[in-house]
């Protein structure tokens, strides 16, 4: 039924907006074309986001990021053009139009400040107006970052940038929009998908992409039908910087020092030149980057296990308490390099123009870790964590523009993109320090029952003189995944005039993409039950710590002596214990040989496959007078995956496990049917709303079709589901905007989401092997772990509020001001399963208890949801002085999912100021910079929420910049 109402849908737009293309054709003899660019006729910069209207018409345009605008399909004769920029003074143009002629008509505007006032527009205000204007010109609800921004004032990458847009927050380097986190969320670049840069899912690190390379970031919310339907949150596109008319040249070098790392071996260089040939018709930009950052953290992990159900509780939820269990403390550091590159190439001719854009990026990381682990139920071990792994990402994309007949305009693109996550190394070593942390009687059930995470650690005795303990174990596990997405897309746009008060754009077009995929992991262990003795070379090992016998491997053999983690975790707890990392970077290389490679790791975590998208869709912009927009349309996306993973059964730690590959294939197709509405009520003010509908397909690995049987590991099942369905969303917004010159831009609204087929994890108690297909002997696991959909719709809503503004008018100094503030407030709902195992103890003959599984559900938000995200960042620029201070908050936020309410954990609300400053020298282009980013050395802290008792806390600490940068122009 529901794909008849879609069908139906299909042919209504069809049907409405095929006549008026026929109309459209038949006046093609007597129509001529208005195109020019709109610079501020101070500076000759161009000005993106400049609305340009046809007096007593519905026919208009917009600049695009160059300044160049374009209104086609117009009856021969008279026409008053207006150009309006928010910040500049209205300017009215006549001109004459001839039928087939094509007129050139160019604006200079003025800023708006008063005629006797001497004022300019300051870098600041300048890259605040673009933004302003970009998102007016949209039809879409959509917020920018601008070219000026990026350029003047940059943050470190995309990400950082990224952040401080309205409903906007990040988790890690990752982009959460509205709440929804951020597999479910579409990037691009110049109109191109980002692939996946994660092992399991499908969401991007916008770490690695360097802000400096990019004219400007969208993020839009609603999206339209010619946008991929994979965006619940919204839609992200990094525009690449092209060249500009004249030659440029800029170059940045700045060093950074981490207080926490105690480090200033940081930098950070930028070097890009562009220029245009060929009489301005071909343009080249070149861009090289590299950064290198020692960073350093000091983060507590506390697990807890949940108090024995009471009789009066057996059915109520939330209602157990967490008791901490163990302490994990990790005194982390690490050097991060990342480098990236971008070549675009662009030719412009009379009827279009084609782009060639290349990026490369690479971060690469080597992390170390020392770990001390006190186990409440009396036990107490250190681990060492050794990896290297890089994120790449490439990506290709040859894009072009052609004006055909009617003045319709083709525009296509063929591009391809490669990201992997490969490890170089990882490795980690554990060994136990001593057995009795808390005495040879070990807490009793009441004092666990009141620890803390800092009662826990102060208990300890923190300096025994000669830890106890031996090597358990050397692991070996590196990883990688890849991923290509070869992408071909055709647009066909035709404007037509059907009167004067009605005008419209009908488009329409498709694509097709091959995605492939293939994830690896490589796991090997040196163990025998704690005796650590090489089989090849044990006279290294002797040579190596002055020994002449072969022992076990004793702790104390590789403790550091001199170790100084400093002041950890701002001084509530120490860290005294670590082992040396040469040596055992040394017994790695030296067991490496006799590790054992056949572990299930090896094989139940890889997988392989494709996915196939085929899209169409046709949208009209329909224009009626000068304002109202009205914006149907339906998009169709079919999409067909093969996968390829394994059935693994593991028996026996020593041998090696039972390995069948096993095959899925799985299809899905929808209709997205959407509505965009825009009304300008008066020249200062409009709403906007819009239907859409949206889908977020799930994570890789939760479709692979495999299965993992362990009879050694708590006899644990791991199933994957290729049934698994896409999770489909229904999305409404409607935001209403004012703005004028003194005002700026005040934009206030609501969006609500209604997500059905929502899927996540869950385990089930296993009491019946063959309804899983199992093989006999499974009678008695312990859990199923396996991939559903929620049977309950999931619900978003929210409000958002942005006001952008340059206090222009104000006397003196102020006038040089500019302010941002965003805030946005969500509400999310949703339906998690609790499986528990039931038992009723049968008081009478034949006295057989009957175990069963009861499924229950509790209620909660969505992973990655905060209530509050708000942003203010206050500029501030006088003559050759330019600086930021800008705030972050960021509201409680739900950061992992337990089996039952009490397992959950939430952020604290989390503040973070940052300053940037840039001075100009006396040297023409040349400037200083200085950024302090972390003021506060905020730290990142998630709690359980029984008694609010810390699960992690992360200090990162402050990072200091201070860099020179060169522009020639």
């Amino acid at each position: 039924m529901k794909r008849f109402y879609y069908q139906c849908y299909l042919l209504f737009m069809m049907g409405m907006i095929l006549p008026l293309s026929a109309q459209s054709v038949s006046n093609v003899s007597t129509t001529a074309t208005i195109k020019g660019t709109v610079k501020d006729a101070q500076s000759g910069k161009t000005l993106p986001g400049a609305n340009v209207i046809v007096r007593g018409t519905s026919r208009g345009a917009a600049t695009d990021l160059k300044g160049r605008y374009e209104i086609r399909n117009l009856p021969a004769g008279d026409y008053s053009l207006e150009f309006k920029y928010i910040g500049y003074r209205d300017i009215s143009k006549d001109v004459h139009l001839e039928r087939g002629e094509t007129v050139v008509q160019d604006a200079s505007m003025e800023f708006a400040a008063l005629e006797t006032d001497e004022i300019y527009v300051t870098a600041q205000a300048e890259g605040q107006l673009e933004a302003i204007n970009q998102q007016l010109a949209s039809n879409t609800i959509r917020n920018v970052v601008s070219s000026t921004r990026i350029q003047e004032l940059p943050d470190e990458d995309a990400a950082r940038a990224l952040s401080r847009l309205p409903g906007v927050s990040l988790r890690g380097q990752k982009v959460v929009i509205r709440g929804i986190t951020p597999k479910m969320n579409k990037m691009l670049i110049n109109g191109v998908a980002i692939p996946s840069t994660e092992f399991s899912d499908r969401s991007v690190d916008m770490g690695i992409i360097s802000s400096n390379m990019l004219e400007s970031i969208e993020v839009t919310k609603s999206i339209t039908p010619d946008m991929d339907a994979d965006a619940v949150g919204g839609t992200v596109n990094l525009r690449l910087r092209e060249a500009p008319e004249e030659a440029h040249y800029d170059m940045l070098i700045e060093g950074n020092y981490n207080e926490m790392h105690n480090s200033n071996e940081n930098y950070k260089l930028w070097l890009s030149a562009s220029r245009r040939f060929l009489d301005q018709k071909m343009g080249l930009f070149a861009q090289l980057n590299a950064k290198q950052l020692h960073g350093a953290s000091d983060q507590l992990n506390a697990s807890y296990s949940l108090s024995p159900l009471k009789v009066n509780e057996l059915d109520s939820l939330g209602q157990r308490t967490n008791i901490v269990s163990s302490i994990q403390l990790r005194d982390g550091f690490g050097v991060e390099n990342t480098y990236g590159a971008s070549l675009i190439a662009d030719y412009q001719y009379k009827s279009g123009k084609i782009v060639f854009s290349n990026i490369y990026s690479k971060s690469i990381n080597e992390n170390t870790s020392h770990i001390d682990v006190i186990d409440v139920d009396n036990s107490r071990r250190l681990a060492y964590q050794h990896g290297k792994n890089s994120k790449q990402l490439w990506s290709n994309a040859l894009q072009g523009e052609q004006q055909l007949f009617f003045g319709s305009v083709l525009d296509y693109s063929l591009s391809h993109s490669f990201s992997s996550r490969p490890d170089e190394f990882s490795y980690e070593a554990n060994t136990d320090i001593t057995t009795r942390p808390y005495g040879s009687a070990g807490l009793s059930q009441s004092k666990k029952n009141s620890l803390t995470p800092q009662r826990a650690y102060q208990l300890i005795d923190s300096h025994p003189d000669e830890p106890g303990g031996t090597i358990r174990r050397l692991i070996w596990n590196p990883l990688e995944a890849q991923e290509r997405d070869l992408t071909g897309q055709v647009n066909v746009e035709i404007p037509f005039s059907f009167s004067k008060s009605l005008s419209s754009n009908f488009k329409f077009g498709g694509k097709y993409s091959l995605k492939t995929r293939k994830a690896d992991r490589t796991y090997g262990a040196a163990q025998k039950d704690g005796v650590m003795q090489p089989k090849t070379n044990p006279e290294a090992l002797m040579e190596k710590f002055g020994i002449e016998t072969l022992p076990e491997l004793r702790t104390r053999m590789i403790l550091d002596q001199d170790y100084d983690a400093g002041t950890f975790l701002g001084g509530e707890f120490g860290y005294h214990y670590a082992m040396n990392g040469d040596d055992i970077d040394w017994l790695i290389d030296l067991y490496r040989p006799e590790m054992i490679f056949f572990d299930y790791r090896n094989h139940s975590e890889d997988y392989e496959g494709n996915e196939k998208l085929v899209a169409g869709y046709a949208m009209a912009e329909l224009n009626l007078g000068s304002n109202l927009m009205l914006m149907p349309g339906v998009r169709f996306e079919a999409v067909r995956t093969e996968y390829e993973g394994n059935k693994v059964i593991f028996r026996d730690p020593f041998i090696e496990p039972q390995v069948t590959l096993q095959n899925s294939v799985r299809k899905n197709e929808h209709f997205f049917p959407m509505f965009h509405l825009r009304y300008k009520a008066t020249d200062w003010f409009d709403i906007r709303a819009a239907y859409t509908q949206t889908i977020s397909r799930p994570d890789y690995r939760l479709i692979v079709p495999r299965q993992f049987l362990s009879w050694v590991e708590a006899r644990n099942v791991h199933l994957g589901n290729p049934q698994l369905k896409p999770a489909l969303s229904e999305n409404l917004d409607l935001f209403m905007s004012i703005y004028n010159n003194t005002i700026g831009l005040f934009t206030i609204g609501g969006f609500y989401k209604e997500i059905k087929d929502m899927f996540y994890p869950i385990q089930e108690p296993l009491f019946e092997p063959l309804r899983w297909g199992l093989p006999p002997g499974f009678e008695q696991a312990d859990f199923v772990h396996f991939s559903i959909n929620s049977p309950d719709k999931g619900f978003v809503r929210g409000i958002e509020m942005d006001w952008q503004t340059h206090f222009w008018y104000l006397p003196s100094v102020f006038s040089s001001m500019v302010l941002n503030v965003n805030y946005t407030h969500m509400d999310s709902e949703t339906r998690y399963p609790i499986v528990d195992e039931v038992t009723e103890i049968i008081s009478v003959f034949p006295y057989q208890d009957t175990s069963y599984v009861r499924k229950r559900y509790f209620s909660g938000r969505l992973i990655d949801q905060g209530n509050d995200v708000a942003n203010v960042a206050w500029g501030f620029d006088y003559k050759g002085l330019s600086t930021r201070l800008s705030f972050i908050f960021q509201g409680d936020v739900l950061t992992n999912l337990g089996g039952r309410p009490e397992s959950n954990a939430h952020t604290e609300d989390l503040y973070r100021w940052d300053f940037t400053l840039k001075q100009k020298l006396p040297v023409a282009g040349l400037g200083l910079s200085f950024d302090a980013i972390n003021l506060t050395n905020a730290p990142y802290e998630t709690f359980e929420p029984t008694r609010n008792l810390r699960r992690s806390s992360r200090y990162s600490g402050t990072l200091l910049r201070i860099g020179l940068r060169y522009q020639l122009e």
